[in-house]
């Protein structure tokens, strides 16, 4: 999961800094470190970040094409 979101704050850091990146590349590269893992979890993990990072208030990766929502119970 460290590689996940190290990589994700990596593409965050990209489109906030107004350089480019290839969201392809940068999966291609997961998936082969996780050989578990699909493209559709990815996926996922990169929405469920962008929600918690919205959460926060802080900025999140547009390019992901959908944010998941969630509530805090507590």
């Amino acid at each position: 999961m460290t590689l996940i979101v190290a990589d994700y704050l990596a593409m965050l850091t990209c489109e906030l800094t107004g350089q480019s990146y290839n969201k392809a590349v940068h999966r291609r590269h997961l998936l082969a470190a996780h050989a578990w893992a699909s493209e559709q979890a990815l996926e996922f993990k990169h929405a469920n970040i962008s929600a918690v990072m919205l959460e926060l208030g802080f900025p999140y990766l547009r390019a992901t094409g959908r944010v998941a929502t969630f509530s805090v119970v507590g």
